[in-house]
């Protein structure tokens, strides 16, 4: 009888190999690439979509001086409301989730958890899983991305185009 190793799927080189390999069989060239600025890979495994790429660029502070301010923010705010309830329910029909993001700017100690509470940071999050066990799972993830990049895009930018109005 023959023993088949079972392969640690849930590995950051493995998964970084199988992501060259698909994002160019599902994507046009220019995709692939913002797909690749989203991505995360946690230290220890799993694999996630950034919801907010350009976190830099979005406000997380609101100054009110004119009537008008009130209106922007509140816009604001119910869009990105909405943009990570649409992007939560859209993961959660692959069998993903909510995920934070530890360690955003150090990608050689990213962790990646679920969301648990209500002080996890909102530009820090993403969606997709801790630990991708296998291929299926894998492929699960592409499917995700495939079926939700131009809604989820097309969202983002909306939301961005909101905050680039408001003053930190």
């Amino acid at each position: 009888m023959t023993i088949i190793p079972t392969i640690n799927f849930n590995n950051r080189s493995i998964l970084q190999g199988h992501l060259e390999q698909a994002l160019p069989q599902v994507f046009a060239e220019k995709e692939v690439e913002s797909i690749n600025n989203r991505l995360v890979l946690g230290t220890l495994g799993g694999l996630g979509y950034k919801l907010f790429p350009d976190f830099n660029e979005l406000p997380s502070a609101f100054s009110i001086r004119k009537f008008k301010d009130i209106g922007q923010i509140q816009d604001y705010l119910v869009t990105t409301n909405r943009y990570i309830s649409a992007a939560t329910d859209h993961a959660k029909k692959f069998g993903f989730e909510m995920l934070s993001i530890e360690d955003l700017r150090n990608p050689s100690e990213r962790v990646l958890r679920p969301v648990v509470n209500q002080e996890d940071y909102v530009y820090c999050s993403a969606i997709g899983s801790p630990e991708i066990a296998g291929s299926v799972r894998f492929n699960r993830f592409i499917d995700m991305l495939e079926q939700g990049y131009d809604t989820l895009n097309n969202q983002y930018s909306e939301l961005k185009k909101l905050g680039s109005g408001l003053e930190n």
